[in-house]
Order: structure tokens, then C-alpha cells, then sequence
């Protein structure tokens, strides 16, 4: 029992270590700036794929979604990335203001920025689930936003913690963190698409 337990950890760890590897190649392969947005798309298209059957990832594969994912992948990051800049700048004017009823635009404009990148991410997930067109993705996507508020609570629970783990180690970055986002959605993700898979049959 000890040992199958442990062999699937580092099954798990093994998998997830892969998917940071083609991450990061991935992305320099975008010069970064280029790299970003395919690169996440392309880890999340084979692990949607894949899951921890570690032995089905190959090298050549990978490279083949990469290609294919690359133009829309990186218009649809730098629209949500621009959108982002634009909440992140206001809210950085917002908080510049000491007076009492900018605390609810502020609280919008926080809100408006977590749900931008929810929406990105679960986006990202639809599309690997899906084989359909940034249209009915983004409405998927927005859908599983406005599902249910206790779950959207515990998704951003997980990446905070995520993001709070990666801050005090910096080393996970390189290793953990981004295939571990890519996972927590993925998982959180699960009984959304339960729920369009009924709704389509």
C-alpha cells in the first residue's frame, strides 16, 4: 500500500516536472514575450490530453500543439494581459485617492482583475476540453465563473496559496508552480465540465 502510494507521488511529481519543462522551453522559444501564452496553452491541451499517464508525453507531440496553438493563444493572452494593464493601472489610481467611497471602486477593480484572470485560465481549460472557437469558449469559461461562488472561493483560495508557497520559495517557479496552477484548475475545473457534458447529450 506504502509503496503504490509513493510510486504515484512521484508519478504525479515526475508528470508534473514535464509539464514545467515544456513550460519553460516553450516560452523562451517565444522569446518570452511571444512564449507565454502558447506555452500555458500547450501544457494545458496535454495534460487535458494526457492526465498522469507520464509515458504519453512526448517531446515531439508537444511541439506539434505548441505550433499549432501559437497565434491564437498569444492573441488571446496579450487581449486578457491588456485588460489586466488597464484594471491594474486604475486600481493603482484608485488607491492613490484617501477618500472613503473609493474603497468600492477599488473592490471592483479587484474583483474585475481576479475575474480577468479566472476567465483566462479557465479559457485555457475549455479550449483543451473543447474543440470549439474563442467565442462559445469565453462564454463556457464565464459560465463556470458565475457557477458557483463557494467553488470560485475555493479556486482562488488554491492559487493563493499557490502564489503565497511560490513567493516564500522561488525555486518552485521553475519546477512547480506553473503545472501546479495549470492542475488546481484543471481540477476545480472537473465538475463544470461534468455539467456541459449533460447539458450537450
Amino acid at each position: 500500500m506504502i509503496g503504490k502510494a509513493s510510486q504515484n507521488i512521484f508519478i504525479k511529481v515526475y508528470v508534473l516536472l514535464m509539464l514545467s519543462f515544456f513550460f519553460w522551453v516553450f516560452t523562451l522559444c517565444g522569446v518570452v514575450v511571444l512564449g507565454i501564452g502558447p506555452a500555458y496553452r500547450t501544457i494545458a491541451e496535454v495534460f487535458d490530453q494526457n492526465q498522469w499517464e507520464y509515458r504519453q508525453y512526448h517531446f515531439k507531440d508537444v511541439w506539434a500543439v505548441y505550433k499549432k496553438v501559437f497565434k491564437q493563444a498569444n492573441l488571446e493572452f496579450w487581449g486578457f494581459a491588456a485588460v489586466g494593464a488597464i484594471l491594474g493601472y486604475n486600481l493603482y489610481l484608485a488607491l492613490q485617492l484617501k477618500v472613503i467611497w473609493m474603497l468600492v471602486i477599488t473592490f471592483i477593480l479587484i474583483f474585475a482583475l481576479l475575474l480577468v484572470a479566472s476567465l483566462w485560465l479557465f479559457l485555457n481549460g475549455v479550449h483543451s476540453h473543447y474543440d470549439v472557437s474563442f467565442k462559445p469558449a469565453l462564454r463556457l469559461a464565464a459560465g463556470q465563473f458565475f457557477a458557483s461562488f463557494p467553488r470560485l472561493l475555493l479556486f482562488w483560495a488554491g492559487l493563493i496559496i499557490i502564489i503565497v508557497v511560490s513567493a516564500k520559495w522561488p525555486g518552485l517557479i521553475l519546477f512547480l508552480s506553473v503545472p501546479g496552477v495549470l492542475v488546481w484548475t484543471s481540477y476545480m475545473s472537473t465538475k463544470w465540465y461534468k455539467f456541459v457534458d449533460k447539458q450537450v447529450k
